[in-house]
């Protein structure tokens, strides 16, 4: 059986019994303040991520007791920012095992006309 959760992560992970999760995916704000320049006009562009002025890494300590015995946890992460997930992980006691990093080939985020900020690839952390 399958379970996923839509909500504010640090309210459901405090509700979830422990060793009960055996894959954790996220992709947590990286703290970029991103918001995309897609569209020229100004009023028609999405708004900015919320909670995205630092890494968003507040999830991390609540997970340790949460992560089943043979369970992952996989986080999506920018490669500039990915030294202050990889360091809170391990102060939690988790362990990195693993960067994956994704070449899309195509690219993503920032002003895709003018070429600035265009990211192809995406990183992954696998902890034990």
């Amino acid at each position: 059986m399958v379970n996923l959760y839509q909500g504010d992560c640090l309210e459901i992970l405090k509700k979830l019994p422990e060793n009960s999760i055996d894959l954790l995916l996220t992709d947590p704000p990286y703290g970029i303040d991103y918001q995309s320049m897609w569209c020229k006009d100004k009023t028609k562009r999405m708004s900015k991520i919320l909670n995205d002025k630092k890494p968003f890494t507040d999830f991390i300590p609540l997970i340790k007791s949460k992560i089943a015995k043979t369970g992952g946890i996989l986080c999506f992460t920018r490669w500039d920012v990915q030294q202050i997930f990889i360091d809170e992980f391990i102060r939690n006691g988790l362990k990195p095992k693993n960067v994956l990093i994704w070449d899309k080939k195509v690219h993503s985020m920032g002003d895709l006309k003018k070429g600035i900020w265009r990211q192809i690839r995406e990183h992954y952390l696998d902890t034990e």
